[in-house]
């Protein structure tokens, strides 16, 4: 009959003592879960900032692409128009070697008198 009762008690004793660890494995877990939703809504917030940077950027990145092109394309117009007077510039210059000293001196000379 002792053995009885000692196996009683121990069996309650564990049981007692299983269901102590199991509820405060419960409580814990439950402190986890809200610190780690705590954590996710933190985070959330955070992306939700990320986002609207990386939207500001893309917004001042198209801006600059634009200033970017319209310069560039003012820079070819006034390559374009370089080219032009570079190429007039040589003209001239081939027109005067074309000529001797002595056929501009008659010129000036003829322009003077």
């Amino acid at each position: 009959m002792k053995n009885k009762l000692y196996i009683l008690l121990t069996a309650i004793g564990l049981t007692i003592i299983l269901i102590f660890f199991l509820f405060n494995q419960k409580t814990k877990l439950e402190a986890d879960n809200k610190e780690l939703e705590l954590k996710a809504k933190q985070s959330e917030v955070l992306a939700n900032e990320y986002l609207k940077q990386a939207q500001l950027s893309k917004i001042k990145e198209s801006a600059l692409k634009l200033k970017y092109d319209s310069i560039k394309s003012i820079l070819n117009a006034k390559d374009k128009q370089l080219i032009i007077i570079k190429t007039k510039y040589n003209e001239t210059i081939k027109i005067v070697n074309a000529y001797s000293v002595s056929d501009m001196q008659t010129y000036y000379d003829n322009r003077t008198k």
